[in-house]
Parts: C-alpha cells; sequence; structure tokens
C-alpha cells in the first residue's frame, strides 16, 4: 500500500512524502532563506522534515538517510555541523551530499531522507 501526504508547495506532481512498504519517503524541504546563513537555512529544514514526519506519523527519531543538498561545498562544514545540532541526541542517519542549484536563489540547501515508519 502507498500513502501519499499532501502535495508539496503548490505542485500536484508531488508530495511532501510518501510512505510505503514501511518506509517514509521525504520530499525536498527547506526553508530561512530570508537569511544567506547555511546553518540557519539548515535548522529551518530539519523543522519542516519534523512536521512532515509528524504527519506521516513518525518523528527525527526514525530517520535512516538524508540528502544535503548545497549549493556551495564551501559550505559542507557550516551545514554538516548546523546538521548535527538540528537532529535529537543520537540521531545519525546516514548522509550523502550533493551540490546544486535551486529554483528559489535565496537557497542555499534543502534537505530530503527516508525514515522508518513507526510500528512496520
Amino acid at each position: 500500500m502507498i500513502t501519499n501526504g499532501p502535495i508539496a508547495y503548490g505542485d500536484a506532481s508531488c508530495s511532501t512524502w510518501t510512505a510505503a512498504g514501511g518506509l517514509i519517503f521525504l520530499g525536498h524541504h527547506g526553508g530561512g532563506y530570508e537569511q544567506d546563513d547555511v546553518a540557519q537555512q539548515v535548522a529551518a529544514a530539519v523543522d519542516g522534515l519534523a512536521a512532515t514526519l509528524a504527519q506521516a506519523g513518525a518523528g527525527l527519531e526514525h530517520l535512516t538517510k538524508v540528502t544535503l543538498y548545497l549549493r556551495d561545498i564551501a559550505d559542507f562544514e557550516a551545514a554538516r555541523d548546523a546538521l548535527a545540532r538540528a537532529l535529537p541526541p543520537g540521531v545519525r542517519p546516514a548522509r550523502m551530499t550533493a551540490t546544486t542549484d535551486f529554483v528559489d536563489p535565496g537557497a542555499r540547501c534543502q534537505i530530503d531522507g527516508i525514515a522508518v515508519l513507526p510500528g512496520t
């Protein structure tokens, strides 16, 4: 069975999350673009992930993998450290980091991920 969460950012082609096979697949999350600060944007993205996971019946402690997308690889250390601070103690999902351009010119980072659906 596949369950889709709400439409993401008004884009009917994707959901904020999709659950299937005991996993929750999270669409991209970002935020805080009003500040040109990658650490603040990472924290905002993690807050968004937490809110989306709650909609799906899970929490940050259920994350198993995240992909951290950065506009500039020079932000890697600051973003990595901000991610470690934003996650609950002991939560260390596998991580892939990549660089890319974003639709929003204020975006320095976005995060997507996979989580385990509790009770499966």
